[in-house]
């Protein structure tokens, strides 16, 4: 029998026999956790709806109500656990199936031990059971506002509890650590700050103790207006008086601290309102007793990273930021911020700025590597402190154990002096502002967090290093390894530079293997850096963890939270393109975008992401490739399906806006519905729609294929499909075919005839507008082919009608006659409005190359009406063109003009180069014919610039023209 198991207090999980079970719909997920909320007991419609929409409900709550629990109840497993109840519904569970039924057993069961020490046991098991704020990932601002406080209550009453157990047993040895955190988190919870006093002064630490009620003295004053309650105010006397008795915390261990006592300066510290005045007398106080001490200026900088090349903007900032500061010892400290991905050569500029300013520095440059990002665990602030009060000849017997005394002593030691302080490889601000010098020093902090709090609270000038620009890339490699080699091989060298990202570090990497394996050619090494996933394998030197690319990202990766790591994974390892925009990324990890936005803003600042524009974002290539190695070791294969899926579906649907825009009378296949969470595009104007195709457009050309290739047959058909008319109208027909490549093969895949025959038609039409005639003859004879094997007419008109065209382009219009004849009565025949316009267009154009002008005129006509009545744009634009050519072979050129600028004015709305082309083609040679060679120049040199930049071979034809003319 499967065993369900749910968790609220945390994230809201279902699993089954131990195996996580998603959830996705954001609805579900709310109804389910505001019944798991209060197990065993009714849960009102109204309560629901609350809890469902905070703000506004829909026009009939209590009818959605029902849906959501009808597709709740389809979950697997939980049909038995979702009751109907009169007014409500209950969620029926056993103690031991629910992770809040077991916390609540638990503490029931605390309160009646028999000892402390099973208490304490107890209350362990049950804090043991939550893992974050409860239902943290439910998205109901009246679930969290109503429901999770009074859980966030007893929870923290159970800490209490605990600790107040773990000091009656002795067992305080980690207890300050914890308390300091839980002060932290909860700095108007007096008993913990109660605890952490009481911890303290039972450890011989009275002066932390005392320094503590300081801190929350102040805290309660500066933010209430209050003092703090008797407890602690008792407490701090206590300690000072030394009357232990009347706390027995404190009196357990008084034996082993009979020779602690506290010194009169303790004491009088204690009064003083100001806690600054302590730091700075005490931090001065071990300043004047090491004043003896003979100390050499320290030189700590690392050796100079030879090969050094480029970032010369960044170097002039650094002088600037020098340059700024002055010769001035009492000027405020410099906080100098360079950050960056890994690899990206923080560490190798600083190291080279400060050892070319180091004569500036008399008094010393001292050096710490703050390991943020490394194997070994970050450098705490106490231990980078002490290892500088060392460099600075304090003895080690006069550092003092509290962070506070030691940072302002550091501050006083270094003031007034000329030093460069590099702090290498920082995690988060708090690592490091406890080390800032004094005045007249500068502090050189390298980092891959963008340290923002450091730029706001301490005005610290930040450098963020892009990669190196293509000239730099090839000089570092040229000088790792050999000139020869990479000027011999420069295309090869060029591919290399930009397959490692124009990163430093894997420039030198892989300089370093080029100049090792002297038999591989560049070439070589190109096809082995692009092997897909397996592309880190080549940035590992084998010696050296530093320079193993792959360890190196994974130090950033490991630093991450679990939610924003699979936010990496999925986006980075998933996603077919280094650019994503907020929608897609929010598609693809399921979260809503506000969520996704959030995760998106950690990355950006640890710069594994960098963030192009409000909602678009980059990924360099080597990231992604960790991102996707990662993405295949932590999430499941179904976990990866589903992303695509997802994913997949958010663009169909954006694409489906886009085709209707374009084609408002094509037929569409409908979509799959996606995902609650999935916030869907749409467009309400053809720029709106073609502006967000150029931002995606490299992504798009590429979906189909990627489709294929992770065996979403329909999706890659479907996504094709309604490309076609972006495609066409606004890029490079080859673009289209190589797409439409893919796809053709899903739909063989498939079984999907009807889908082949109309992606093998647009490849048809592709072809027959690059005037391929033997490519665009098989698209169409294999189109027809498909279309008959589904017995499909509509698509069968479209081809015959297409393949028409074709005979029409070669003048062989007895081959085209009957085709278009049969195209067209069958579209009259299945009432197919469009079909009909289109092989109108067709017989015009056959009219028109036998010489029967009027009756092309009557065709293109008729042709304009439908298409108007149809609100088809782009093919009003070709009717108007066609038209006009009919009545310039009239010798009507004013109304030729006329109809070319109907044509072209709604080719600029759409924005469309390539009908907009075709229309200044034929306006040029109408003001050519009425003697108008300015007018025809302008609107031939427009049509010459579009079949130029795609290569179209109708540029040459625009060329003779514009040569012909007298101007």
């Amino acid at each position: 029998m499967t065993r369900v198991y749910f968790s609220v207090l945390g994230p809201l999980t279902i699993s089954r026999d131990g195996v996580a079970a998603p959830l996705t719909s954001s609805r579900l997920r709310t109804l389910l956790a505001s019944l798991l909320l209060h197990p065993n007991q009714v849960v009102t419609i109204d309560q629901l709806i609350e809890r469902l929409w905070s703000d506004s409900s829909p026009q009939d709550p209590r009818r959605v109500v029902q849906t959501i629990v009808v597709r709740l109840r389809q979950v697997p497993d939980l049909s038995d656990v979702i009751c109907t109840q009169p007014g409500g519904y209950t969620a029926r569970l056993a103690d031991h199936q629910l992770d809040l039924l077991e916390f609540r057993q638990l503490m029931e069961a605390s309160a009646h031990a028999g000892d402390p020490e099973s208490e304490a046991d107890l209350l362990c098991r049950a804090l043991s059971l939550w893992h974050g704020s409860a239902c943290e990932d439910v998205d109901s601002e009246t679930l969290h506002r109503l429901e999770v406080p009074p859980l966030t209550e007893q929870r923290l009453q159970a800490v209490e509890r605990r600790i107040d157990l773990d000091l009656q047993l002795g067992r305080d040895g980690g207890l300050v650590a914890e308390l300091r955190a839980l002060t932290a988190e909860h700095p108007l919870r007096e008993r913990f700050w109660f605890q952490l006093m009481t911890a303290l002064c039972r450890g011989g630490r009275q002066a932390e103790a005392l320094d503590t009620y300081r801190i929350v003295f102040r805290l309660f004053q500066d933010d209430l207006g209050i003092a703090p309650g008797d407890e602690l105010t008792l407490l701090h006397q206590a300690i000072l008086t030394g009357h232990h008795e009347c706390f027995p915390l404190l009196v357990r261990r008084a034996a082993d601290h009979r020779n602690m006592s506290i010194s009169k300066g303790s004491i009088a510290a204690a009064h003083d309102d100001s806690a600054d005045t302590i730091g700075e007398a005490s931090a001065e106080s071990f300043a004047n007793a090491s004043a003896a001490t003979v100390v050499f200026p320290p030189q700590e900088i690392p050796p100079h990273i030879s090969h050094f090349v480029g970032r010369v903007s960044e170097l002039d900032l650094l002088n600037k930021v020098l340059d700024d500061r002055g010769t001035s010892v009492d000027s405020a400290p410099k906080v100098i911020v360079i950050v960056g991905n890994a690899g990206i050569g923080k560490t190798a500029l600083a190291t080279h700025w400060c050892t070319a300013v180091a004569p500036d520095f008399p008094d010393g440059q001292l050096h710490v590597n703050m390991r943020g990002f490394e194997t070994l665990p970050p450098l705490d602030p106490a231990s980078a402190l002490a290892m500088l009060l060392r460099s600075l000849g304090v003895p080690p017997q006069e550092i003092p154990p509290d962070l506070a005394a030691t940072s302002a002593l550091f501050r006083t030691r270094t003031a007034g002096r000329r030093m460069i302080v590099f702090l290498d490889n920082v995690s988060d601000t708090e690592q490091v502002r406890p080390l800032l010098p004094g005045r007249g020093c500068i502090a050189v902090i390298t980092s891959r967090n963008q340290l923002r709090g450091l730029v706001a609270r301490e005005a610290a000038t930040r450098i963020s290093l892009p990669p190196l620009d293509m000239p730099d890339s090839l000089r570092l490699l040229a000088s790792v390894a050999g000139e020869s080699r990479i000027s011999v091989e420069d295309t090869q060298a060029r591919r290399l530079a930009n397959l490692c990202d124009k990163s430093p570090l894997a420039l030198r990497i892989i300089g370093e293997r080029i100049a090792r394996q002297s038999n591989m050619s560049l070439a070589a090494f190109v096809d082995e850096l692009s092997r897909g996933h397996k592309r880190l394998d080549a940035f590992d030197s084998g010696d050296d963890a530093g320079t193993d690319l792959r360890t190196v990202l994974s130090w950033s990766y490991e630093s991450l939270d679990a939610q924003t790591a699979r936010v990496l994974r999925l986006v980075g390892g998933l996603y077919p393109g280094a650019d994503i925009s907020l929608a897609a990324a929010s598609a693809i990890v399921a979260l809503p975008t506000h969520q996704a936005r959030r995760h998106l803003d950690r990355l950006v600042a640890t710069h594994l992401v960098e963030q192009r524009d409000r909602d678009r974002y980059h990924l360099h290539d080597l990231v992604r490739a960790h991102a996707a190695e990662q993405t295949l070791h932590h999430d499941s294969s179904t976990d990866r399906v589903d992303a695509i899926s997802r994913l997949l579906v958010w663009f169909m649907h954006a694409l489906f806006s886009v085709d209707v825009i374009f084609a408002p009378d094509r037929h569409r296949d409908p979509l799959p519905e996606p995902a609650e969470t999935i916030a869907t595009v749409s467009f309400a104007d053809p720029r709106a729609a073609l502006q967000w195709c150029e931002l995606e457009y490299h992504t798009l050309t590429v979906l189909p294929a990627w489709a294929y290739a992770n065996e979403a047959f329909g999706a890659s058909c479907q996504i094709a499909y309604l490309l076609e008319n972006f495609l066409a109208h606004y890029k490079d027909l080859h673009v289209l075919i190589d797409s439409h490549q893919a796809a053709v093969k899903a739909a063989r895949e498939s079984g999907d005839s009807r889908m082949e025959g109309h992606l093998l038609n647009a490849m048809g039409n592709a072809n027959a507008e690059l005037h391929r005639r033997d490519e665009a003859s098989r698209c169409y004879d294999d189109a027809l082919s498909a279309f008959h094997s589904c017995d499909n007419l509509g698509g069968k008109t479209k081809t015959l009608g297409n393949m028409a065209m074709l005979a029409i382009d070669a003048g062989d219009y007895k081959t085209a006659w009957p085709q278009c004849i049969e195209a067209l009565y069958l579209a009259t025949r299945l009432g197919n409005a469009r079909g009909r316009a289109h092989n109108l267009d067709s017989l015009g154009e056959i009219h028109f190359g036998l010489g029967d002008f009027l009756e092309a005129i009557q065709c293109w006509r008729e042709a304009l009406e439908i298409n108007r009545r149809g609100g088809s744009l782009f093919l009003q634009a070709i009717n108007l063109t066609n038209l006009g050519r009919a009545h310039a072979a009239l010798e009507r050129h004013r109304q030729a003009i006329s109809n070319y600028q109907e044509a072209i004015s709604i080719t600029r709305s759409l924005g469309s180069d390539r009908c907009l082309a075709a229309a200044n083609l034929k306006l040029g040679d109408s003001y050519h014919a009425l003697g108008d060679e300015s007018a025809a120049q302008s609107a031939w040199k427009e049509a010459f610039d579009f079949y130029s930049n795609y290569g179209d071979p109708k540029s040459e034809e625009v060329r003779s023209r514009l040569k012909s003319l007298d101007i």
